[in-house]
């Protein structure tokens, strides 16, 4: 198989510095130029002295006409190669500062594995999703919204809560209705959420398994359309307490609020 030219990939020269290469890396990203995974490789093979005297090295033999003008890292003098391994090891992928950083508690309810960190680098805005099956309309119905500040969700799934009420009164199936408006957001406001999120700008800039979890799940490809590298997203999980505390609070007025909505179904429907 051949050697990609991830040099041409960011059209630098063979031998670009590292300052050369990370300036390259910034632009590719802030351009979308490359695909996630492309981008990624640059970066981890070509900040990495010990990878990219390697990679060189295969590069070089497969492409005698690239001449001489990489020297490999091995051929260099132990001093060099031990102070550009110091100076890459403050840029290596544990210590890289993106552009944009956000921390963030993951809500009530829900699963790490399941978070969709979601990014608009034109309004520079964060926001969260979750992708796949949720649990938290079991408890809480159309109030499973509000764990991701989404107003707009709460409004349309409160009406469609109403609507399927009155069509279980008029069946004499009110139980049924409720198990089918649990079951469609259990299945379906996730991911209708974090679509809604793409066809307003915003873009995946979770950790790579967050984000080839979505897209598998939402059966579409992760491309530079839909992906950004410069943002870092540091994610705290809410401790048990604050968790059962949230719970106390949010379960009554659910409560509450659907006793109140079957009251004024069965007031409208005479």
């Amino acid at each position: 198989m051949a050697v990609i030219n991830l040099y041409a990939l960011l059209k630098i020269e063979l031998s670009a510095t590292d300052d050369e290469i990370r300036s390259a890396l910034k632009k590719a990203a802030d351009e979308q130029l490359l695909e996630w995974e492309k981008w990624q490789t640059c970066r981890k093979v070509l900040l990495n002295p010990d990878l990219r005297a390697k990679y060189n090295t295969k590069l070089l033999a497969e492409n005698p006409q690239f001449g001489q003008e990489v020297i490999p890292l091995s051929l260099k003098p132990v001093e060099a190669r031990i102070k550009e391994c110091e100076e890459s090891r403050v840029h290596n992928e544990q210590d890289y500062q993106p552009i944009y950083s956000f921390t963030i508690k993951i809500p009530f309810l829900a699963l790490k594995r399941k978070l969709t960190p979601m990014f608009n680098p034109d309004t520079y805005e964060f926001k969260m999703a979750y992708t796949g099956f949720s649990i938290a309309p079991l408890f809480i119905l159309f109030f499973t919204p509000l764990l991701v500040k989404d107003v707009r969700g709460l409004v349309y799934w409160f009406i469609l809560y109403l609507i399927i009420s009155c069509l279980g009164d008029l069946m004499d199936s009110p139980i049924f209705g409720m198990l089918l408006y649990i079951a469609l957001m259990c299945f379906c406001y996730c991911n209708q959420y974090t679509k809604y999120l793409l066809k307003q700008g915003f873009k995946f800039c979770g950790t790579q398994k967050q984000n080839n979890r979505a897209a598998k799940i939402l059966k579409m490809e992760l491309n530079s359309a839909n992906t950004v590298n410069n943002v870092k997203v540091n994610q705290i999980k809410v401790g048990f307490f604050e968790n059962l505390f949230r719970l106390f609070i949010l379960f009554p007025i659910a409560i509450i609020l659907l006793t109140i909505g079957k009251r004024l179904v069965r007031f409208f429907l005479g």
